[in-house]
C-alpha cells in the first residue's frame, strides 16, 4: 500500500498465490514491459493505482497474454471495487537520483484513497513521516505532495 515501484528495465511487480492487495501504488516501467506480472489466483484488493510507461497493464501468467484492462475474472473482485486507476506520466521530482516525490501537476496528487483501515494497513504517514492526507485526498505512491 502507498508504494512507488519503479523498474524501468523490467516488470515492477509480480504476484502469485491468493489474497494480494495493492492500493495507492505507482508502478512505473519502460514501454516494453507490463506493469504487473499476474500469476495470482485471487485478489483481495486493487484500487487507485497509477501505471506509468507500461506496454500493457498486466501480463497474465495463466494465459501467457497481456491484458490492457483491470477487470478480468479473479483480478479485481467486484465486492472490493477495483476502481480509480490512472495511466500516465507520474512526474517524479528526480527519478534519476531516486527522488520519487512529485512535482506540481502529477496525476498522483489527491488521487488516492484512505489507507487508514485494517484492510489496507493503517497507513497514516508517508516515507518522510508526513501525515496523510495533505490535500483534498491521499496521494498515490510513497510520498504526499508538499508544494
Amino acid at each position: 500500500m502507498n508504494s512507488s515501484i519503479v523498474a524501468r528495465a523490467g516488470t515492477p511487480i509480480s504476484f502469485t498465490g491468493a489474497g494480494n492487495s495493492l492500493a495507492n501504488t505507482i508502478l512505473a516501467t519502460s514501454g516494453a514491459n507490463a506493469c504487473i506480472r499476474d500469476g495470482a489466483t485471487n485478489w483481495q484488493y486493487l484500487q487507485n493505482d497509477l501505471f506509468d510507461g507500461c506496454s500493457s497493464l498486466v501480463f497474465d501468467v495463466a494465459t501467457g497474454q497481456p491484458r490492457t484492462t483491470l477487470t478480468a475474472v479473479n483480478f479485481i473482485p467486484v465486492a472490493k471495487g477495483g476502481s480509480g486507476h490512472l495511466v500516465g506520466n507520474v512526474r517524479f521530482s528526480n527519478e534519476a537520483v531516486g527522488d520519487f516525490r512529485f512535482i506540481t501537476g502529477s496525476p498522483a496528487i489527491d488521487a488516492g484513497i484512505s489507507t487508514n483501515t485494517a484492510d489496507l494497513g493503517f497507513v497514516t504517514t508517508d516515507l518522510d513521516g508526513t501525515a496523510r492526507p495533505q490535500g483534498a485526498a491521499y496521494d498515490i505512491g510513497a510520498y504526499e505532495f508538499r508544494p
